[in-house]
């Protein structure tokens, strides 16, 4: 099944809007439950965070990395395991080895040019991988977005591709259908067939459904949301959970599963339990500490954007003397369970910091009427202020 799910690369020389026209597909795409993943195959660790947040925390948190040949496997490997259709944006500048190693794995390519680009290189990259095009597009500022043709290629120009601004407009849309077919087609039973994968005794918490009952018109999650879930989901009880959803949604599933385990189902790797950690040094993962308030606030910067999964893991753990302690950091989802779980069995209630909100969300009840599960602690993120936190 991994082999026959597309890879559609989205190609172009930096600062062509690839960024904002991959995470506008991957929105419209949501929009339409098109079951698929972007996933960003440059080393920059500039998720959905980099879109969405404001404009002055997004550029304090950006944090370039370097392309390493451990990365390039990382990647390689994820998109050669596969297990949905992928929306692939590879960064501007590949590398030979990048080439050699991620371009080998594309099934489609998207081509986005600034006008007067040249062609030429990109062109010889499709020719020596084989990657046929589905759309060819110009990329403009300003102007009117025109469809020149449509088969057997989109063809035309999109304009006002601008970071803070999604994509919109005929050659668009067209394009939001062309991908909506192909990875429907591709991903027919896989929704099905990864729940059926879950941990056998685990509740399964499908978040694309439940937000779908929730919010059916913008299909988003509102903090206010936990104490919804909180009242669905026992404490206690082995949890699996499954589906796009903001970081803190994915805190509070490890947390309300404690002391039993928690599994999340991630696209790079299936399902996984959140792992173990136990304090000591990581040459991958710095930490910081600082204080807001009454909330002890913990950050961890990866030294590369991608972490490999393991069942159990060393890293920073600044100890927590207070009783609350916000979480924050670009990790992936089963190290931020990870985590929270950690503080949750020291008995500390928990935040997890977001970016696009600039401020942390309380995922663990509290037994004093300060704050309650769901509130949001308005508080300026730690990565953004190295120099004032203290490096562990």
């Amino acid at each position: 099944m991994r082999d026959s799910l597309p890879a559609v690369f989205l190609l172009g020389p930096p600062h062509s809007g690839k960024s904002v026209l991959a995470f506008s597909l991957s929105q419209a795409l949501r929009r339409r439950k098109v079951l698929h993943y972007l996933l960003r195959a440059a080393p920059d660790g500039e998720g959905d965070w980099f879109a969405e947040g404001a404009l002055g925390v997004v550029r304090t948190l950006r944090f370039k990395h370097r392309y390493t040949s451990s990365f390039v496997e990382r990647v390689a490997r994820h998109l050669r395991g596969r297990m949905v259709p992928l929306l692939v944006d590879p960064g501007g500048r590949p590398t030979p080895t990048q080439l050699e190693r991620i371009f080998a794995q594309a099934t489609h390519a998207i081509l986005l040019l600034p006008q007067g680009a040249d062609r030429s290189p990109w062109e010889e990259l499709l020719d020596t991988y084989a990657i046929p095009l589905l759309a060819d597009l110009t990329s403009a500022l300003e102007g009117e977005d025109e469809v020149r043709e449509t088969a057997p290629v989109l063809r035309g120009q999109i304009t006002g591709l601008v970071r803070g601004a999604r994509a919109s407009g005929p050659v668009f849309e067209a394009l939001v259908g062309r991908l909506e077919t192909l990875f429907r087609q591709a991903g027919e039973g896989l929704h099905a067939w990864h729940l059926a994968q879950a941990p056998k005794g685990y509740r399964v918490l499908d978040l694309e459904a439940r937000v779908d009952d929730l919010h059916p018109e913008d299909r988003r999650w509102r903090p206010r949301d936990l104490p919804i879930l909180a009242q669905e989901i026992p404490s206690g009880a082995p949890l699996a959970i499954y589906g796009r959803a903001p970081n803190w949604v994915y805190g509070w599933g490890a947390q309300q599963a404690w002391p039993a385990a928690a599994a999340l189902f991630d696209v790079r790797y299936g399902w996984l339990e959140a792992p173990s950690l136990r304090p000591g040094r990581n040459k991958m993962v710095t930490a910081l500490e600082g204080r807001r308030g009454e909330w002890h606030h913990v950050a961890f910067r990866l030294q590369e954007s991608l972490l490999a999964y393991r069942e159990s893991l060393t890293l920073p753990l600044p100890s927590v003397a207070g009783a609350r302690v916000i979480v924050e950091g670009k990790l992936p989802f089963w190290l931020l369970t990870a985590l929270v779980r950690h503080y949750r069995a020291q008995g500390k209630a928990v935040a997890v910091y977001q970016p696009p909100l600039s401020a942390a969300v309380v995922v663990t009840s509290l037994p004093d009427a300060h704050f309650s599960l769901g509130d949001t602690l308005s508080v300026p993120s730690l990565l953004a202020d190295l120099g004032k936190g203290d490096t562990v």
